[in-house]
């Protein structure tokens, strides 16, 4: 975890994200609490989210939508989704010998913006996640259809308002030393 600053998690449940469970959202808590920016799946199951919403982790989740922007009939959705990126006919690699196939859902919705997540923090690495957060929420497009997804990202504008954040000084302290302190118990030191 030392140089570790996005993860991404893409485990689902059959009514909601990876957080429905209370120790994969303990643990994705932990990682935030020690300054690492963590963007899940929100699930395919067209279920509202209402177990992240009452239990926030301080994570990004992310809906789906279609290539015009409308919420995707499978993305689940709710006040707890921070942004959607497209989750359909995405053209990518897949298996061996660099085949080409499509691939959808709020999976191929997160790489997306972990992407993004990536480039503000190459512009600013001394983003918090809790800013991180506050930058997609402030910069994406929200219309009437896109709405309970939270919005589409646009890359672009959370780049842009990435860079400028005020740059702080010595990295988050607090953060740093729970990040040593998580290192030392999965290293076995504690």
């Amino acid at each position: 975890l030392e140089h570790v600053d996005i993860i991404v998690v893409q485990n689902q449940t059959t009514t909601g994200s990876g957080e429905t469970f209370a120790p994969t959202r303990e643990a994705v808590s932990l990682a935030v609490k020690s300054g690492i920016t963590v963007v899940g799946a929100a699930g395919n199951a067209s279920h509202e989210l209402t177990v992240e919403a009452r239990h926030d982790s301080g994570s990004i989740l992310v809906g789906a939508v279609r290539r015009g922007g409308a919420m995707a009939n499978f993305s689940n959705f709710g006040r707890r989704v921070t942004v959607a990126a497209f989750g359909e006919n995405l053209h990518t690699l897949y298996g061996p010998q660099g085949r080409m196939d499509t691939f959808g859902g709020t999976t191929g919705a997160t790489a997306q913006v972990a992407a993004a997540v990536a480039l503000m923090l190459e512009v600013n690495p001394e983003l918090t996640p809790r800013e991180v957060r506050k930058i997609l929420i402030d910069t994406r497009v929200t219309t009437a259809e896109n709405a309970d997804v939270g919005g589409q990202l646009d890359i672009l504008k959370a780049v842009e308002a990435a860079k400028l954040v005020p740059r702080a000084a010595p990295r988050h302290d607090d953060a740093l030393k729970l990040r040593r302190q998580v290192q030392k118990i999965l290293r076995g030191e504690l």
